[in-house]
C-alpha cells in the first residue's frame, strides 16, 4: 500500500507540473495570438486534469483501506477525536519516511501490529499506530533528534496522548480548546471561548447498527432494477449502474411528499474520515463495487418522521436549510432541565448523524443518542463528574 501510494503521489505531481508548463506556453501563445496551438494546448491540459482526479481518486480509495484497518486496531471514539485535526498532506514529500519504516520495522519486529497514519484520511496525528494486545500507542519519528523540539513535534507527539488518556480516563488531562467551527455550530460566544477539560459519559445504549444491509444488498441487486430495503424507518435503495435511471424515479417518488434525506455511502470515500467506513461491513469484492461505483446503495428517511420519533420523547426538532450534510438543527427540550451548567441543544450528536447516512446506524439509535443528550440524568451526572474532575485536579 505505502509504495503503491507514493508511486500515484508522484504521479499526480509529475502531471502537475506538465500541466503548469502548458498553462506557460499559453500564456506565450496568447502574444502571438496562436490560436490553433493554444486550443490543442487547453483540450491537453483538460486531458491531464482528468488523469490527476482519476489518481486522487485512486489515493483516496487507498486512504479508505486504511481506515478499514485503522477501525481494527483503535476504537471508533478514538479516531474520531483524532480526525479533527489538519491533515499532513501527501507521504512522498516527507523527509522522515526513510526513518518512519526502519521504526516500523523495530516495533514490528516487538510483536506490535504497526499501520502508517499516512495511509488513513482518519488518523491525521502521529506517524505510527502501534498494538500490542490492549495496549495502543501513537508513535512521532523523527529522523533528527533537534526536530523533536519544535512546535510541530510536540503538538504530534502530545495531542495523541491526551486522546488516548482521554480515551481511558474519560476526562482530558490538561485543558483543552473547542475548535472556532465547533463553537460557532453550537451557538457559542466565539470571544467567549476558553479552555477546560473534556469529559465524556458512558452511555448504557445498545445501538442498531443495519450490518445485514451489506449482504442483502448483494443477494438482490444483480437481479433486480431497484433492490429497497427497510431498517426501521430507514429505506436502503441500491442498484447496479446501468439501472441508475431506474434508482433516480424510485427516489422521487418516494421523496415527493415530506422533507427526505438521502445519501450516497460512496461519499464516505472521500469525506468525514471519523466515520466507520462501509468496508468493513461489506466482502472486498463488494467493497470494489462500490468504491468504482458498479454499484450504488443509498440511504433515506423523512425528517419529519425523525421529528415525530423526537415528538416522543418530548423534544421539538426545528430544521434550517439543507446546504449541506450537517445543516442547522435544533432539538429543543419540552421539559425544564435544572442544574448549574446549561446544555447544548444545536446540532447535538453530529457524528451519530453522519453515522445514519453513511455507516448504517439505525435512526432510531440517533433519537436515542439525542433524548440521552438532552436529559435530566445526564445533565446530573455531567454536573457530578466535573465536580470530581475539580476536585482531583485540586489535590
Amino acid at each position: 500500500m505505502l509504495d503503491g501510494l507514493i508511486a500515484m503521489e508522484r504521479e499526480i505531481h509529475k502531471i502537475q507540473e506538465q500541466r503548469g508548463n502548458l498553462k506557460n506556453l499559453i500564456a506565450q501563445l496568447k502574444l502571438t495570438n496562436d490560436m490553433p496551438r493554444i486550443v490543442d494546448a487547453q483540450q491537453e491540459i483538460s486531458r491531464l486534469e482528468e488523469k490527476i482526479e482519476g489518481l486522487r481518486y485512486q489515493r483516496e480509495t487507498v486512504l479508505f483501506l486504511g481506515d478499514v484497518i485503522a477501525l481494527k486496531l483503535l476504537d471508533q471514539d478514538t479516531i474520531k477525536h483524532f480526525f479533527g485535526h489538519p491533515s499532513p498532506g501527501f507521504i512522498s514529500g516527507k523527509s522522515g519516511l526513510k526513518a518512519e519504516i526502519e521504526a516500523a520495522k523495530h516495533f514490528f519486529a516487538e510483536g506490535y501490529m504497526v499501520l502508517f497514519n499516512d495511509l488513513t484520511r482518519s488518523l491525521p496525528l502521529g506517524d505510527l499506530t502501534l498494538r500490542k494486545g490492549e495496549e495502543v500507542r501513537t508513535f512521532e519519528v523523527k529522523s533528527n533528534p533537534r526536530e523533536y523540539a519544535s512546535k510541530e513535534a510536540f503538538r504530534q507527539i502530545a495531542t495523541p496522548i491526551v486522546i488516548h488518556e482521554y480515551m481511558r480516563k474519560d476526562v482530558t488531562p490538561v485543558p483543552v480548546t473547542l475548535p472556532d467551527k465547533t463553537v460557532k455550530e453550537a451557538g457559542f460566544d466565539p470571544a467567549g471561548k476558553k479552555a477546560g477539560y473534556g469529559i465524556q459519559l458512558e452511555s448504557e445504549i445498545v445501538e442498531e447498527l443495519h450490518f445485514d444491509i451489506a449482504g442483502t444488498v448483494f443477494k438482490g441487486v444483480y437481479k433486480s432494477p431497484v433492490v429497497e430495503i427497510h431498517g426501521g424507518a430507514k429505506h436502503y435503495l441500491a442498484c447496479c449502474r446501468c439501472n441508475v435511471a431506474a434508482l433516480r424515479t424510485k427516489l422521487e417518488e418516494m421523496t415527493r411528499s415530506e422533507d427526505w434525506i438521502v445519501s450516497n455511502i460512496r461519499k464516505r470515500l472521500t469525506e468525514y474520515g471519523d466515520v466507520p467506513p462501509f468496508g468493513l461491513y461489506f466482502k472486498p469484492e463488494s467493497t470494489v463495487d462500490v468504491i468504482t461505483g458498479e454499484v450504488i446503495i443509498v440511504s433515506a428517511f423523512s425528517m419529519q418522521e425523525l421529528a415525530e420519533q423526537l415528538r416522543a420523547k418530548k423534544i421539538t426538532l426545528r430544521w434550517g436549510r439543507r446546504d449541506s450534510d450537517l445543516f442547522p438543527m435544533d432539538f429543543e427540550p419540552n421539559y425544564p432541565l435544572d442544574g448549574e451548567f446549561q446544555i447544548q441543544t444545536k446540532n447535538i450528536c453530529q457524528w451519530h448523524w453522519l453515522r445514519v447516512l453513511y455507516s448504517f446506524l439505525s435512526l432510531e439509535t440517533f433519537v436515542e443518542r439525542c433524548a440521552e443528550t438532552l436529559s435530566q440524568e445526564a445533565l446530573a451526572r455531567f454536573a457530578a463528574k466535573i465536580k470530581e474532575t475539580k476536585k482531583a485536579k485540586s489535590t
